[in-house]
């Protein structure tokens, strides 16, 4: 499947949803999905053999440019930026060693993590998971110094 922005007209083949990051089926390019789970749901309602096929290539859409990679929306890159500033932080705030420190960098890895969830999709994903991850690293170092 080809990630692409869909425009509000398509809806999901596999369960109906309106949504604007669709991806669409690579072989047909006239199915949208939600992601793999619908498209394989689409499949084992009929969308295979004769039901998707790549369309014919006119001499008009043969010579239309091919569209580039998206780029990211402002709103993408700013939540980026700010996601990295917050563990930046966070990181600075874990190396002061104290408790405070820590309380610190428990909030700025709190805030990176939801910001993950904005964020959405793969990135998202990704963003929340790594932010998580500091997160309990954190609470393992602070029970570390608990014990000492």
């Amino acid at each position: 499947m080809v990630k692409m922005v869909a425009p509000d007209a398509n809806v999901c083949l596999g369960c109906g949803q309106t949504d604007k990051t669709l991806q669409r089926c690579s072989r047909c390019k006239s199915a949208w999905f939600c992601n793999r789970a619908c498209q394989v749901a689409a499949v084992k309602e009929g969308h295979k053999g004769s039901n998707c096929r790549p369309p014919a290539i006119s001499a008009k859409s043969a010579a239309a440019p091919v569209p580039a990679r998206s780029q990211p929306t402002p709103d993408t890159t700013k939540l980026t930026d700010r996601f990295q500033e917050l563990v930046r932080a966070g990181d600075q705030a874990r190396k002061a060693n104290s408790r405070a420190g820590q309380l610190a960098s428990v909030e700025k890895f709190k805030e990176a993590s939801a910001l993950g969830d904005r964020l959405g999709g793969a990135l998202g994903a990704f963003a929340r998971a790594a932010a998580d991850n500091l997160l309990a690293d954190t609470f393992v170092h602070m029970g570390e110094m608990v014990a000492a």
